[in-house]
């Protein structure tokens, strides 16, 4: 949002895993949650996935802000 114009959304929703720019998305107000639990740990330690615990059969978690 530049200059004031444009939209502030309150909740992120990233799929397979939480994006770089999540680290931006700041804010008292603001929710942030990751769905897809379906990557393997071998290919999350391949490529350096930070990705979060689910509990039980969950298929998505809220992740605290910042992420």
């Amino acid at each position: 949002n530049e200059g004031g114009i444009g939209l502030e959304p309150q909740m992120l929703i990233s799929l397979t895993a939480p994006k770089l720019c999540a680290k931006f998305f700041t804010g008292p107000d603001k929710i942030h949650y990751v769905g897809g639990r379906f990557v393997p740990k071998s290919l999350a330690e391949e490529f350096n996935l930070e990705l979060p615990e689910y509990p039980g059969a969950e298929q998505c978690v809220k992740l605290p802000i910042p992420y």
